[in-house]
């Protein structure tokens, strides 16, 4: 009977630490997703700086953008 009870209680034990896991993931998709879209953002802003400061090098960039 002694041993049953250890068991459960170890299975009790590992599920709550899966769940600690779980959250702790959740936490580090939500960094990685804002990582993501800041450098999103950054990398369109590097990407519309050149168009809209030199129009002239970029005149096919510049027909897509305004059709």
């Amino acid at each position: 009977m002694s041993s049953h009870c250890s068991e459960s209680h170890s299975n009790e034990e590992r599920e709550a630490l899966e769940d600690d896991e779980e959250e702790q993931f959740s936490e580090y998709e939500d960094l990685t997703m804002s990582l993501k879209k800041r450098m999103r953002l950054t990398i369109s802003q590097h990407q519309d700086e050149p168009v809209s400061s030199h129009p002239l090098d970029h005149p096919l960039d510049h027909s897509l953008d305004h059709p």
